[in-house]
């Protein structure tokens, strides 16, 4: 059963209440005017306690779960309307038993919305995988601020979805290829309620759409007359959870012996620190997040080879659980060539926070070679078009847009990033290169132009011609 109003939710969870004013959106908080100002709860403001609610309220979302169990939806969630879930003033303990609430609620959509989203990944290491994480971005420079971040969650913690609350909005937002997920706009409510133009709304939803995000429009906003339509028309739209999408994972998933699984050759090594960190949470919560693991060939030790599971993604969590005396832990495997496992361990190191700006770049540098590797083994056109029409009136995406794409960064960043990395100067690029370059392009063209038993005869030769060109290497090093 709902139990509120709010449009883009089905029940609200407030495990404590009261908070502090970190921005423009907080100015007219409803909530300190309501559980401060009015009911004399709670004292808002740095410094002040927060007040747990009671234990009769814990008790809602397991009623809520069985609900759900029953009826086969699956309902989304608000934690916290009256509260931040990831304040700092908040004891860590009360943050622990939230998250033992949502694991044990997994037929619950968990909305947790935050101003804070800067301290989602130092205050949790894994998130239960019914939880979305949302941003409150209420103008432009709040939304260039914090959708990195937003961003960086995304790929870290690997949420549901992702949303951002674009509430009470108050100017216009040039969104891109980094937004949320789910985008949710509306105006302020109360007796100094702002005025919300309604063509900045307009702006979001047009581009909303040509991004592929889902669009929510909650509300017009006292100062604007009140109502929840645009044009006419309403738009509750909510991204779709499968009743099966928490579970479909633990499904997949099998159980390997620590020990067994190789680690191999990683790009990036495993900080120890983080991964004691990290098994803390394990010890406390399990682990909410399987790692990834590839069957390859392989020889150990000078030992015969054998098929062995590879670490993919997942190595501070393995090391973690090394560190507990875990003897197995929960897999997920994928059906990934050696190329495609060397992309997803950039996708997943890319946004960790110890990488400098050059580390960052290079690793957009790896994963385009890479991409192009791949795209060349499997068959496909690997010249990547830039981004404009080609003969039927359709749009090719360059390679720069495809990468943004797949590790959720904005496309001008990984244009920076590749540029980063080419030599510039006045010196002429030397004669070799380019003709390496032509001969290269003509290769492209005549893979595509053959058919499987000559790309298999090429194959060979390339092979043993690279055996012969080693020699010479080899002979030229030793003279």
């Amino acid at each position: 059963m709902k139990n509120t109003k709010i449009e883009w939710s089905d029940n609200t969870f407030n495990p404590w209440i009261g908070c502090t004013k970190v921005g423009p959106g907080c100015d007219n908080c409803y909530a300190e005017t309501q559980q401060s100002q009015r009911f004399g709860r709670v004292k808002w403001g740095a410094g002040n306690p927060r007040a747990r609610t009671s234990d009769t309220a814990w008790k809602d979302p397991i009623k809520w779960d069985r609900e759900a169990a029953k009826s086969g939806k699956r309902p989304f969630v608000f934690c916290a309307s009256l509260a931040d879930v990831f304040d700092n003033e908040i004891d860590a303990d009360w943050r622990a038993d939230l998250f033992r609430i949502i694991i044990k609620t997994p037929n619950l959509v968990w909305l947790l919305l935050t101003k804070r989203i800067g301290s989602v990944v130092k205050m949790a290491p894994e998130l239960p995988r019914n939880v979305a994480i949302g941003a409150t971005m209420v103008n432009q420079e709040e939304y260039d601020r914090d959708v990195d971040k937003l961003l960086a969650v995304k790929n870290e913690l690997a949420p549901l979805f992702t949303f951002g609350s674009f509430e009470p909005l108050l100017g216009p937002i040039e969104l891109d290829d980094r937004a949320p997920d789910w985008i949710i706009v509306g105006g302020e409510s109360g007796v100094r309620a702002r005025a919300m133009d309604l063509d900045w709304v307009r702006s979001i939803q047009r581009q909303s759409g040509d991004l592929g995000r889902v669009f929510n429009f909650k509300q017009v906003g006292d100062a604007g007359g009140g109502g929840h339509e645009l044009d006419g028309e309403t738009y509750f739209d909510r991204p779709l959870i499968s009743r099966g999408v928490v579970s479909k994972a633990r499904l997949n998933t099998i159980v390997l012996p620590v020990d067994m699984i190789v680690t191999g050759e990683r790009r990036r090594n495993v900080n120890l620190s983080h991964a004691e960190e990290l098994s803390r949470s394990l010890d406390e919560f399990g682990l909410m997040q399987p790692i990834h693991i590839r069957r390859t060939k392989m020889s150990i030790d000078n030992k015969p080879a054998k098929r062995v599971p590879l670490l993919v993604a997942g190595a501070h969590r393995l090391q973690a659980a090394k560190l507990l005396g875990w003897p197995q832990i929960e897999c997920i495997e994928v059906d990934d060539h050696d190329v495609t496992a060397r992309m997803w361990e950039i996708s997943e190191n890319l946004h960790r926070k110890e990488l400098n700006k050059a580390q960052r770049d290079q690793c957009v540098r790896d994963y385009a070679a890479l991409l192009e590797e791949e795209r060349l083994q499997s068959g496909h056109d690997v010249t990547f078009e830039s981004s404009r029409a080609d003969g039927r009136g359709h749009r090719k995406k360059g390679i720069s847009a495809e990468i943004a794409s797949k590790l959720g960064m904005a496309k001008r960043t990984v244009d920076r990033a590749r540029s980063s990395g080419r030599v510039t100067g006045s010196n002429p690029k030397p004669k070799a290169v380019g003709e390496l370059h032509r001969g290269f392009k003509a290769l492209q063209k005549a893979w595509h132009a053959a058919d499987p038993e000559e790309r298999t005869m090429f194959l060979a030769w390339i092979e043993s011609e690279q055996s012969s060109a080693e020699a010479v290497f080899a002979t030229e090093r030793a003279a």
